[in-house]
């Protein structure tokens, strides 16, 4: 009984750390939602919540220098780190809904 007390401890001692570190990671914006956002409003420059054909280059480069844990690197579905038409055209839909709802909430 009590090796098995220790055994548990000793798991729960040794994840605490990694619960902790993912924790921070999140709150910090890397590797979530937070990072993707902050990505793509970096890169629509005019702001008009459209990725456009110029600014595929930026958003390719903040994908290739993320790590390979960060939530930019699941906009490009092959896996390669370079967006596809279709990836920017998802992404595009997904920012039009976003900006019409950012509209609708504050007109």
């Amino acid at each position: 009984m009590k090796l098995l007390t220790i055994l548990l401890t000793l798991g729960l001692a040794l994840t605490a750390p990694s619960f902790a570190a993912d924790k921070a990671a999140k709150k910090e914006g890397k590797g979530g939602h937070k990072e993707v956002g902050e990505a793509l409003k970096a890169a629509d420059k005019n702001g008009n919540h459209i990725i456009d054909a110029d600014e595929v280059a930026s958003l390719n480069e903040a994908i290739a220098k993320a790590g390979p844990d960060s939530g930019l690197k699941h906009l490009a579905k092959a896996g390669d780190g370079k967006l596809t038409d279709d990836d920017v055209k998802a992404i595009n839909e997904r920012m039009a809904k976003r900006g019409e709802g950012k509209k609708k909430k504050n007109p």
